[in-house]
């Protein structure tokens, strides 16, 4: 294994209201609004600092801020599907699907409920797993926008698949793909059949999956619905697989862009890595002459390596994607890469490496000239560094976040909603409990 993180010693330093959700919990957020003062900031220093009672519980903490930062609208939505999902993944099954039912529209609704089932799935409940898509297909129905409801029912269909389901996964996939379909956008359309593609190739319909990306109009999608379906296709067929991998490096050499062509390259090794076929996915990987690019494809061959248990391997992969990362042509892309880069190491333990690599990036924000962004990237530290355990530092970087527009409100709660988040899954959390 290579030590990690000393690529990063050589990175450039810097010169010079909750609606409905209101009822269902009045009663938590009135005990913790006594306890925490109105600042946001200081109810999470309260759930993190204080542990003694139930009341702190830190995703109603969530809950709490969510209200008091009250966002509207999808911006709303979102942070409340968040805390529903972190609900899930502590087994907070019923809490969760009491947040998801204050959500407003259709689409959100869906995705939420789906993302629970996920959560199920990973945790050897399926039957409860399908009960989710039962309800989510429910919503994804009475989607209006033709897009949206492709997204959501190909969503479904997938965990309906992991689920064990292959015949309900089959007949929905198709829903999604006449939705699709019929989108007007032909921009639109053509991302969504290339999407749809690739979901039929996991649930091992390679004829309908090729059919379909015959009938996408973007060189650029077609070599990643190709590549999609190679990388899903079973070992007895690799000669076959290895002919529609070729079909789709042809259909990147056609999209007449260097950057294109590497972002596609990138994807098509993710898709390689995310099948267990890592020397393809390398293989692949180390043909892109773009910096950022490569080392994009190489933190997502680390992060399947991760997933797989190979620690080890990842190690030695994302030093690799360091040592690409700072021969990005930016800051801003030197910033976002080692943000995930590091999000990658605390993945697989390493979380001095991690926070060492914050530390060196986060100056970097300060380069950045649009507050949206600058803010939306403050966020995004915060929740690395609340993964590693660094609370007070997570709060230091989120209270850096001046809420002074709409999106600077989202960016700040967004990033207070992860630090709570992260601290729940430490087991600060009674799992099960009514709210």
């Amino acid at each position: 294994m290579i030590v990690a993180g000393i690529a990063f010693l050589f990175w450039p330093t810097i010169k010079g209201t909750l609606g409905p959700c209101q009822t269902v919990f009045s009663n938590e957020q009135l005990k913790l609004t006594r306890i925490c003062s109105d600042d946001p900031s200081a109810i999470v220093i309260s759930a993190i600092k204080i542990n003694a009672d139930p009341e702190q519980d830190p995703l109603a903490c969530a809950l709490v801020v969510a209200k008091k930062i009250k966002l509207e609208g999808p911006d709303k939505n979102r942070l409340l599907g968040r805390i529903a999902v972190a609900y899930a993944q502590t087994g907070g099954y019923q809490q969760a699907l009491q947040i998801s039912n204050t959500l407003e529209k259709a689409f959100g609704k869906a995705g939420i409920l789906t993302e629970i089932a996920s959560n199920c799935v990973k945790a050897g409940e399926k039957g409860r797993a399908c009960d989710f898509l039962s309800q989510a297909l429910q919503v994804a129905n009475t989607i209006k926008r033709t897009c949206h409801k492709a997204d959501a029912l190909a969503g479904i269909a997938s965990n309906y698949a992991e689920a064990g389901q292959a015949d309900k996964a089959s007949g929905i996939l198709f829903q999604a793909l006449q939705a699709a379909k019929s989108e007007d956008s032909i921009a639109i359309k053509n991302e969504k059949l290339a999407e749809i593609v690739v979901k039929y190739a996991e649930i091992g319909q390679y004829d309908i999956a090729l059919e379909v990306t015959n009938s996408i109009g973007s060189n650029l999608l077609r070599a990643e619905a190709l590549s999609g379906i190679s990388a899903n296709m079973k070992p007895d067929q690799k000669e076959k697989a290895t002919d529609i991998l070729a079909q789709s490096l042809q259909e990147t050499k056609k999209i007449g862009d260097a950057d294109f062509e590497a972002m596609v390259l990138a994807h098509i090794a993710a898709k390689y890595a995310e099948t267990g076929q890592y020397d393809q996915a390398l293989q692949i990987a180390n043909t892109i002459k773009r910096a950022n690019r490569k080392a994009d494809a190489l933190t997502e061959i680390a992060a399947n390596y991760a997933k797989a248990g190979q620690k080890d391997k990842a190690s030695d992969i994302l030093f690799q994607a360091s040592e690409a990362a700072v021969n990005a042509d930016s800051d801003f892309t030197i910033l976002l890469l080692g943000a995930t880069i590091a999000s990658n190491y605390v993945k697989i333990g390493q979380k001095d490496t991690a926070s060492f690599i914050l530390s060196k990036v986060l100056p970097l924000t300060e380069t950045i000239r649009s507050d949206s962004l600058k803010d939306a990237m403050l966020a995004n530290i915060t929740t690395t560094y609340a993964q590693t355990g660094q609370y007070d530092q997570a709060l230091q970087v989120a209270q850096t976040i001046t809420p002074r527009s709409s999106r600077a409100k989202v960016s700040k709660a967004n990033a207070l909603v992860s630090i709570l988040i992260e601290y729940a899954k430490t087991g600060h959390l009674r799992s099960g409990r009514e709210l």
